[in-house]
């Protein structure tokens, strides 16, 4: 979201599939949602905090649940 280009569950789907077939290793991050884990819950994930600080307002600027996708 916010980035110009409309990622929702059709793309991730589409991605998640190919990522089940791909030959090496991947790494894929991505903001903590329930709908992620549902999707890619077959590869390994793991939850980070991370503060987003790009921001000209002090109040946006705070932990957020970002999680980790591999499949290694």
């Amino acid at each position: 979201a916010g980035y110009g280009t409309e990622f929702g569950e059709k793309e991730h789907l589409l991605l998640r599939d190919k990522l089940k077939n791909i030959k090496g290793k991947f790494l894929v991050t991505i903001n903590d949602h329930t709908k992620v884990r549902e999707w890619y819950k077959d590869f390994n994930i793991k939850e980070v905090k991370v503060m987003y600080s790009v921001s000209n307002q002090a109040s946006a600027r705070k932990e957020y649940g970002e999680l980790i996708i591999t499949n290694f």
